[in-house]
């Protein structure tokens, strides 16, 4: 009788293995379920996201969210944010929800800019700053506000953000300039530093929403915003990454609670009220929503 079931690699089934023990079981088949859930409507919603023959560019319809138009090179970063990471999808479609109908926001860690293209393709009058160190991904940046018509609505700040006015060592990581505090590695990038409160006297730019996504260096960042961040308290989504010590991430929440951001503890797991915190395993990066 032929063997219906599906078959699977040694290597998969190891990692299988390997990730159930890292998540739990019943969290990482949750997990599975999920992100099978949601590959499915991506799909429906883009039926030839893996043609890349046609076009240079794909027009990508995030569920729920709005559609944009990428760039070739930054589709498998929209892959992670329609399906691949429930985490992403999740807080793509809270902030497409959150935003709708504001004028200002800040995007610190933009990366390719798929957050920009949304806040701008929902607000027709909205305008976006851009802060992304790596060159690399500034150049796929730029090719996707042409292509989504925004280039005049988005500024671009080619610079890293932190608490203080200088110069930051970095190295590459995967898609990401990331700030070394050790000091062991090679190919150092060194990228012009400034800060928040600098960054928008410089362009007179009040945001009123700011997303932060920059691999452990969330504290610096805060600290670099504490004027702009206590007197105008804009909407913060704020991506806290596993690499953060538990000290550190005691001093970021601290440091919230005096600029009159709410923060409680429930379950071990630090949420900012009234927010939403979510992440999809232990070990994975903690999503903020703080007002």
């Amino acid at each position: 009788m032929r063997n219906l079931k599906p078959q699977i690699s040694v290597s998969q089934l190891v990692n299988h293995i390997k990730q159930c023990r890292l998540r739990g079981t019943r969290q990482y088949l949750k997990y599975l379920s999920e992100q099978k859930d949601l590959k499915k409507t991506f799909m429906l919603c883009n039926p030839s996201f893996n043609d890349r023959n046609a076009d240079s560019m794909k027009q990508v319809k995030f569920p729920g969210v709005t559609t944009v138009c990428l760039s070739d090179e930054c589709l498998p970063a929209a892959e992670f944010f329609g399906w691949k990471e429930p985490s992403m999808a999740r807080e793509l479609l809270a902030f497409s929800k959150a935003v709708a109908g504001m004028e200002t926001f800040l995007d610190v860690g933009a990366n390719y800019g798929i957050f920009c293209s949304v806040f701008c393709n929902l607000n027709p009058k909205g305008i976006a700053l851009a802060a992304e160190p790596d060159p690399r991904a500034i150049e796929i940046l730029k090719k996707n506000t042409e292509l989504n018509r925004i280039v005049d609505r988005v500024i671009l700040e080619q610079c890293a953000l932190g608490s203080e006015i200088g110069e930051l060592v970095m190295k590459e990581s995967g898609p990401h300039y990331v700030a070394e505090r050790n000091g062991n590695y090679v190919d150092q990038k060194r990228v012009r530093l400034t800060t928040i409160d600098q960054i928008l006297t410089e362009q007179k730019i009040r945001p009123q929403v700011v997303k932060i996504d920059v691999e452990g260096f969330e504290l610096e960042v805060l600290k670099g915003a504490r004027t702009f961040l206590a007197s105008e308290k804009p909407l913060l989504f704020l991506e806290i990454h596993p690499s953060v010590e538990t000290s550190m991430e005691e001093d970021l929440f601290r440091l919230l609670k005096e600029i009159r951001y709410t923060v409680t503890d429930e379950k071990q797991v630090v949420v900012a009220s009234p927010a939403e915190c979510y992440m999809d395993f232990p070990g994975g990066a903690y999503r903020v929503i703080a007002s």
